[in-house]
């Protein structure tokens, strides 16, 4: 078994900046040649400029964990949303959306977007959720095989517009089973 290379921790104000420039790193790797640049600019300011990270950060529906390394750097974040209405999971009780999880490139392998995952995992469980859900982009191929590893079923589909452009997310649904 590999020795843990990070610690997760809930998100501070002050990770703003550290958070939004490794998003739109891992944003521009893996979406940026789905769209156009236009699209891809435009979404990078209006989600991952420090300003629109400490907003998100700051949201009361909003909790967001960082995957930090022993150098202090953040590897990896993850957001979970309450309060939001997705369609097809409307007869699905107690939910909650796992919003965000993204891992540095140069990170991947590590554990840390497993470790992030657990942690929201049990965030989740104790805050009384029973299933977590997730869109992932239907071209996303190396999340999808993520999420199904982890439990993860395929449930429905919605559109999601990054930028003029309609691209369809698959969403995910994972029942929140408590393992302890």
């Amino acid at each position: 078994m590999s020795k843990q290379t990070h610690i997760v921790r809930k998100a501070m104000l002050s990770d703003a900046q550290a958070i939004a420039d490794m998003a739109r790193e891992v944003f521009v790797k893996t979406f940026g040649h789905s769209t156009s640049e236009e699209n891809v600019n435009n979404y990078l300011k209006e989600n991952y400029s420090t300003e629109a990270m400490a907003k998100h950060l700051q949201h009361p529906d909003h909790e967001t964990l960082v995957a930090v390394d022993a150098g202090g750097r953040i590897r990896g974040y993850g957001t979970l949303r309450k309060n939001v209405r997705e369609p097809c999971l409307d007869d699905v009780p107690d939910k909650i959306e796992l919003l965000r999880l993204y891992v540095d490139a140069s990170a991947l392998g590590r554990g840390i977007g497993g470790s992030i995952a657990r942690a929201l995992e049990d965030l989740a469980r104790e805050q009384g959720f029973k299933n977590m859900w997730l869109g992932v982009w239907e071209g996303n191929y190396n999340s999808q095989k993520v999420y199904e590893k982890w439990g993860y079923k395929r449930v429905g589909e919605h559109i999601f517009y990054l930028g003029d452009e309609a691209q369809t997310d698959w969403i995910l649904l994972k029942a929140l089973i408590n393992d302890g």
